[in-house]
């Protein structure tokens, strides 16, 4: 998985008070979001990977963050110069988002934090998040190795193995985490042991792969780590929050992509061994059982309705569509609030969804809504399921 950089609404506006005057670092950069589209805007530091995105209401009241006003006079130079009218609870919201990401100059505005300090930057209420290593020399000598892996040869190979993973499924089908069980690794002691060995591998060449993709596009990873999706479903990622700074919408997708791409080359060598191997081997035994963990990786990573995941990142990337999972379901519950007679939830600081594909988009809220609450239900029980048994499996091997 990748992780993306924050939004707008991912964090509460706090109190504060009417003497805080905010004031903006001097290494603030402002940059659109796409070539397309000029109303989103992506701003940050040069130091940091940690980037916000905001449309031009947003960058306007950046540009009166000065030290010298105090957001009531913010919310009347708004006003008066533009004739936009903003809250001072979406100004606090927007001064406490730049807070967060380091874009204030400490004690200007209320939990500013010292350049030295840690910024807590991947709390998320969709889970928790928490950054393990940089693996900048490991990146960077990856890349400045490109020449040896990323040539004619390395493209028909990779190629050649998607082709011959979709040979195997043609032919007799894969059956996902099921050849696991059907191994019997009780029958062999070292199975289960190969089978963790192989998925630890998997999971780090595909978050290398992201974050290798992030690199060659312009951008700089700021590291890889784990968390809790949803708060119970565990999670590896790559923080690629910088590449919200290339504006090109296919760089930013392939590198939502690299991840994928490297599990459908998993699948493609495992195909590979089990045409090649004699089925009474040891190592055949190990490709089937570990045969369904990167067709199942792949399909689960690929899902564009479950949010956080590749598949939704790429989606939102080659639309031009940040955030749109949550714009759409705020629609939806816009239109709810309608039906009763209440006012709609309108963020004058975050983009709108509007237009005349909004029908569809409406239709994806839905779609992705049911879908994410099956996945939770269905995944959270196969992971019991399975869990139960690869543990009883593993006591057994020992």
């Amino acid at each position: 998985m990748t992780n993306p950089a924050l939004t707008l609404n991912d964090f509460a506006a706090l109190d504060a008070s009417p003497e805080y005057r905010p004031q903006v670092v001097d290494d603030v950069h402002v940059s659109p979001f796409s070539q397309q589209q000029t109303n989103q805007y992506v701003v940050g530091r040069a130091a940091s990977s940690s980037f916000l995105r905001t449309n031009v209401i947003g960058v306007r009241i950046l540009e009166l963050l000065n030290g010298q006003r105090s957001i009531e006079q913010i919310q009347a130079e708004v006003q008066q110069r533009y004739g936009i009218a903003v809250s001072l609870e979406k100004i606090r919201h927007f001064c406490d988002l730049c807070t967060r990401h380091r874009l204030l100059v400490h004690e200007t505005w209320a939990n500013t934090t010292p350049d030295s300090a840690d910024a807590p930057r991947l709390g998320r209420r969709s889970g928790l998040y928490w950054t393990l290593i940089r693996g900048d020399g490991v990146i960077d000598r990856v890349v400045a190795w490109r020449r040896w892996w990323w040539n004619p040869a390395t493209w028909l190979l990779i190629v050649g193995l998607l082709g011959v993973g979709l040979s195997y499924i043609i032919a007799k089908g894969v059956i996902l985490v099921s050849p696991l069980m059907l191994a019997h690794p009780d029958a062999n002691k070292q199975l289960i042991f190969w089978i963790f060995g192989l998925f630890l591998a998997e999971i780090a060449t595909h978050e290398l792969a992201h974050a290798v993709a992030c690199k060659m596009a312009g951008a700089k990873p700021a590291g890889f780590g784990m968390g809790l999706l949803w708060w119970f479903i565990p999670i590896f990622f790559t923080d690629t929050s910088d590449i919200y700074r290339v504006s090109s919408k296919y760089k930013r997708a392939s590198v939502a992509a690299a991840g994928p791409l490297v599990d459908a080359l998993w699948f493609g060598v495992i195909a590979s061994l089990l045409w090649l191997l004699p089925s009474d081997s040891l190592m055949y035994a190990i490709a089937l059982a570990y045969s369904g963990i990167p067709a199942l990786l792949f399909l689960i990573n690929l899902n564009p309705f479950v949010s956080r995941m590749d598949g939704y990142w790429i989606m939102t990337n080659l639309l031009e569509q940040p955030n749109l999972r949550q714009r759409t379901v705020r629609n939806i519950g816009n239109k709810v609030r309608a039906w009763f007679g209440r006012a709609p939830i309108i963020d004058p600081l975050s983009e709108q969804q509007t237009g005349r594909w909004q029908w569809a988009y409406n239709l994806y809220a839905l779609v992705s809504l049911i879908w994410t609450i099956f996945f939770v239900a269905n995944l959270g029980l196969h992971f019991a399921s399975y869990g139960l048994t690869i543990m009883r499996m593993y006591a057994a091997a020992l």
